[in-house]
């Protein structure tokens, strides 16, 4: 009820809105009307975005214009039904000043996993007619919960346009808020990764906020934007919990003393699924500056802090960027570009209990992977051979240098370094335009799995179980090339002048021929045409053909019980 007396009370405020402006006025509209939907079978993928309510629900769109000397009005919005609604009011007061609010909300399923792959055991001992000791089961406590989540944001931000003699030339603060709300599925697993697998639903209540300022000033030939951003994160969802097994033996059941030596906890309920609050602060500076007609620089600074406020953890992220751009002649132009960023992020000692059987500690600190140096350095050059056609060259440099993340199991490197060269050619004629584009990137280092794919053989170390901590991995992996060779390729003719034709294709072969185990190739091809008229004012009728076709040489190891 409180539904349809929230939409009744919108479409009785829109039509007296209308209603009291004169019917010169074009620019207004509205279209009520009703609708509703019917899904069968798996409503995530026919409705994902969609309550697919059965019944009958009204609908609004409106748009309302009013112009009151140097005041102006604008508001427009569209209501499906109450989780799906948008609109957005706006109001200028000359040039000086405006006021942009709007507000959108939608919903999405989140569909439901029924873990019905996850049931199995080994086979029977042929010998013992005993049933084998490896084995995976599951328990869904909310087998019938429809999971889903309702977005909603919120913006509100002020311009202002000063006219005077100061530096500062124009001034924006703005909020926004986004929320989600509603249902989503936690899974938790007891011991050796997947024995015993337990799903239920948790509430979702999260909240973001953002709070900015930015001001634009002008000294001279050089322009200076700065922005201030304060955003905060809340979760409001209680804090979940899952039953976690005695660790027992799969087959003998009851000698959970066994498995007390290499287990921590077992038989208790303990915290799951718990989203922290965190919290940002974020200040960034541009400046461009037009040192003659022929030269421009530009230059961007960033500093940000972020805390995990829940264990009084921060991350923080440097950054500057440089550009150059130069005309040497009306046909040629030229751009040096150079980036850097730096990220800090917190150490974290994990806290674990000693080997109960040797007595060696298990404690360590956690050394972030996220802690990096990244430079980036581009050259391009633009020549226009006549008024419609160019060439683009393009060389571009990267290095991503880790400080606690190995990315090669040979020379344990942490850096990946990138060199791209790239040539393209865009044409405009009569009645037709196209592109041809070749490029070639060389990588030194794509991202690997640094513990690798398979085992060394078994070694039999004194301290007994320590042999599970201290095996190594010795075979590396990855599905990045680290040659990488594309083309691309797309021309569009005008047939008439209300029709037209696009023709395009893309090729790509990548290897990575520096595993110690296998040989990465992939391949990919793409081709297709769109065809484009319009009939009248009111019809416009498309056809298209997409072909796609790829291929990738990658090696599958299956991890087994005891390695």
């Amino acid at each position: 009820m409180r539904k349809l007396i929230a939409l009744l009370a919108i479409l009785f405020v829109s039509a007296w809105c209308f209603a009291g402006e004169p019917k010169k006025e074009s620019a207004n509209y509205a279209e009520i009307g009703a609708h509703g939907s019917s899904v069968t079978k798996d409503g995530t993928k026919a409705a994902e975005y969609d309550e697919a309510i059965t019944h009958a629900e009204g609908s609004l769109k409106f748009r309302w214009v009013k112009t009151d000397g140097d005041v102006k009005i604008k508001w427009e919005g569209e209501v499906e039904s109450h989780s799906d609604m948008n609109f957005k009011l706006v109001i200028n007061s000359g040039t000086w000043f405006k006021s942009t609010t709007t507000y959108n909300k939608f919903f999405h399923r989140l569909g439901h996993d029924k873990l019905a792959n996850l049931e199995g055991r080994e086979s029977v001992d042929p010998v013992n007619n005993t049933p084998g000791g490896k084995f995976v089961f599951h328990e869904d406590y909310d087998p019938d919960v429809d999971y889903y989540t309702v977005y909603e944001k919120f913006s509100q931000v002020f311009d202002f346009n000063l006219d005077n003699d100061s530096p500062f030339k124009h001034v924006q603060v703005g909020l926004s808020s986004m929320g989600r709300k509603g249902y989503h599925q936690i899974n938790g697993l007891s011991h050796c990764d997947s024995c015993h697998i337990t799903s239920k639903a948790g509430k979702t209540d999260e909240m973001t906020y953002d709070l900015w300022v930015k001001a634009d000033a002008k000294v001279g030939n050089t322009d200076i934007s700065y922005k201030g951003t304060y955003s905060k994160f809340n979760n409001r969802a209680d804090q979940y919990s899952f039953y976690y097994d005695l660790p027992r033996h799969p087959v003998k059941g009851t000698l959970v003393d066994e498995f007390a030596s290499r287990t921590i906890f077992g038989g208790e309920r303990l915290p799951a699924d718990y989203n922290n609050d965190n919290e940002m602060f974020e200040n960034a500076v541009s400046i461009e500056s037009v040192i003659s007609p022929k030269d421009t620089i530009y230059a961007k600074l960033l500093y940000s802090t972020q805390k995990n406020k829940a264990i009084d953890l921060q991350m923080d992220t440097k950054a500057g960027s440089l550009r150059y751009t130069r005309k040497f002649s009306k046909n040629f132009r030229f751009d040096a570009y150079f980036s850097y960023y730096t990220i800090d992020n917190d150490d974290y000692f994990v806290d674990l209990p000693n080997w109960r059987v040797t007595g060696d500690p298990m404690a360590f600190t956690r050394y972030s992977s996220f802690n990096r140096d990244v430079s980036y350095f581009k050259l391009r050059g633009i020549y226009k051979f006549s008024p419609n056609q160019r060439l683009t060259f393009t060389y571009r440099y990267q290095q991503i240098d880790r400080d606690n993340l190995i990315v090669n199991y040979e020379n344990k490197s942490t850096d990946t370094t990138k060199n791209l060269f790239k040539i393209r050619y865009d044409g405009r004629f009569e009645g037709s335009r196209a592109f041809f584009e070749v490029s070639y990137e060389d990588i030194d280092h794509p991202f690997e799995s640094y513990n690798g794919i398979y085992e060394e053989s078994y070694h039999n170390y004194s301290n007994g179980p320590l042999w599970y901590y201290l095996r190594e991995r010795s075979g590396e992996a990855t599905s990045l090339p680290n040659q990488d060779f594309k083309i691309k390729g797309s021309f569009t003719i005008d047939l008439t002048d209300n029709s037209s034709l696009n023709i395009y294709g893309n090729y790509r072969d990548g290897e990575n021929d520096e595993l110690n185990t296998y040989k990465m190739d992939l391949t990919a091809k793409n081709a297709g045409f769109d065809y484009f008229v319009q009939l009248n004012d009111n019809t416009v009728i498309t056809l298209g053909y997409d072909y796609s076709n790829g291929s990738q040489t990658t090696l599958f190891a299956v991890p087994i019980m005891d390695g």
